[in-house]
């Protein structure tokens, strides 16, 4: 990073020549050579020298220090921060002024960032998946502590003893009986499979023991699906379990079970976001098949990564994904005591952590409503190149919810389809206020909007569609034709309000 501005020298012409001897912070002697960290410690273009105390240091450093790239001179310290000139280094500045012998250190004014809020289960390094979903970064941000808000997993059971299961746990329902735990409703794990999909979604984080989930304390519920060993289950089954987790307040209902292609699902999805105001996110398969089909609006379509961010061998892929997430040996809870742990792969794994984070976002704001959960959680997203095969790409919680305060474009479907009617979506812009859409063809750059006295990021930019006003909530949507000429073209779009806010850059090619 360089926030370098064009200037006089820094210091005297023989300091910068190189006189005396190169030494390191801290000595006379040695070396001085500073590497950043990307996203930890950073260049800034600025330094910091502290003079010995004696005379001639002061002299020397008033002399050369006290010029016009002197940022502060800091009297209780006595310490000096500046300005670099173009083309001198920080490791180049520290060795030339280390050299006179006048200085105690001369090191960079570092960029730095707040530490990573990593739990402390005591197996949370098993857990690669959320080193992959930059989780320690997003819980910076938010942990879900606290929060009130509920995930449903519709699975094969769970063990409700679980030492990081039992304490969020909300009261579970068996809907092949269709009845209440309370009410005599078993929701024990039959097969296995239920209590490592709930430790994906919620198992407790920061708890001294096991692993974390999405979050550290989301609130979970067992909706089991099946009486029998094996897990199966009828479909209808499923679905119902879905929209009682709703009905019961669960703002996500985890499915991860085969059975997605049906319409009955989309039915079902449609039906928990515009009715109950909720999500529902389904495992897209085991068979390494590719499904261009079935890419159902109302239901979130979740595919498995490895720990290197590429397709798990075995996962579903095609243009019916919406997102990917880790699902080759996730580390989680199982059943065998309520201590235990364990690796297991499939896109049922994949499943649970995504509602997990949809659970997480919509804790983070408990105002947004389901269309904006999904949105912040695709434009989250660490991309993988090819939406017609990856969706949006993996999950990031980092990425999720450091967005959520701002304004959000984002469209459907994506890729865009050339000869079709696009979909572009604003949220969370100021409410009630004219908003416009616009794109270019030639990428990044800037183009004043002199109807909204504002420029965009783009270059040569061009309306999309009519200035439109954002409701009480910020969001607004235009629905335009995309030509056929626009085919395998890449298209830069972004959305600007005339009270001068800019949602996030799209790119997109049209296909």
């Amino acid at each position: 990073m360089s926030l370098r501005r064009s200037s006089s020298m820094l210091i005297c012409g023989a300091v910068l020549a190189g006189v005396g001897a190169a030494a390191s912070a801290g000595s006379s002697n040695g070396d001085v050579s500073f590497v950043e960290d990307p996203g930890y410690m950073e260049f800034s273009g600025r330094m910091i020298a502290l003079p010995h105390q004696d005379a001639a240091s002061k002299s020397f450093a008033e002399r050369n220090l006290l010029n016009n790239r002197l940022i502060e001179y800091r009297a209780v310290t006595g310490e000096y921060i500046f300005d670099l000139p173009n083309n001198v280094s920080e490791s180049d500045a520290a060795k030339q002024l280390m050299g006179t012998g006048y200085f105690e250190y001369v090191e960079p004014d570092w960029i730095v960032y707040p530490l990573a809020n990593c739990p402390n289960d005591s197996r949370f390094s098993s857990q690669w998946q959320h080193n992959s979903m930059s989780s320690c970064d997003g819980w910076d941000f938010h942990t879900a502590e606290g929060t009130n808000v509920s995930v449903g997993i519709c699975d094969t059971g769970v063990k409700t003893t679980h030492e990081d299961l039992k304490n969020f746990r909300l009261e579970g329902y068996n809907a092949v009986n269709r009845r209440w735990e309370n009410s005599g409703g078993s929701i024990d794990d039959i097969n296995g499979h239920g209590t490592m999909t709930t430790g994906c979604a919620a198992a407790q984080g920061n708890n001294g023991v096991g692993v974390s989930g999405m979050g550290w304390q989301l609130n979970h519920r067992m909706l089991r699906v099946s009486n029998s060993s094996g897990g199966g289950a009828y479909l209808s089954d499923l679905t119902h379990a879905a929209l009682t987790a709703v009905q019961a307040g669960d703002f996500v209902a985890s499915v991860s079970y085969s059975g997605v292609t049906s319409g009955s699902v989309e039915t079902t999805g449609r039906t928990i976001m515009d009715t109950y105001g909720g999500l529902m996110c389904w495992a897209a398969g085991n068979e390494g098949r590719r499904y261009d089909s079935s890419d159902h609006a109302h239901v979130i379509i979740v595919g498995a990564t490895t720990s290197s961010r590429t397709k798990s061998s075995f996962s579903n892929y095609g243009k019916f994904i919406d997102v990917m997430a880790p699902g080759s040996n996730v580390y989680t809870t199982t059943r065998n005591s309520n201590s235990s742990y364990g690796s297991a792969s499939g896109t049922s794994f994949s499943c649970p952590l995504t509602a997990g984070l949809c659970a997480l976002i919509k804790s983070a704001d408990p105002s947004l409503g389901p269309y904006d959960v999904q949105a912040l959680l695709f434009n989250g997203c660490t991309d993988m190149n090819n939406a017609d095969l990856y969706g949006y790409g993996e999950i990031n919680i980092f990425g999720s919810l450091s967005q959520i305060d701002a304004m959000i474009l984002w469209i459907d479907p994506e890729p865009l389809q050339s000869g079709q009617n696009g979909n572009f979506f604003v949220q969370g812009g100021d409410p009630n206020t004219e908003t416009g859409l616009f794109y270019s063809l030639r990428g990044e750059g800037s183009t004043y909007i002199s109807h909204l006295g504002v420029s965009v990021d783009l270059q040569s930019a061009k309306q999309g569609g009519t200035y439109k006003n954002t409701d009480g909530s910020g969001y607004v949507a235009w629905t335009l034709f995309v030509p056929r000429a626009a085919r395998g073209r890449l298209v830069w779009l972004q959305a600007a309000q005339a009270t001068g806010r800019l949602s996030n850059l799209v790119l997109t090619q049209a296909n």
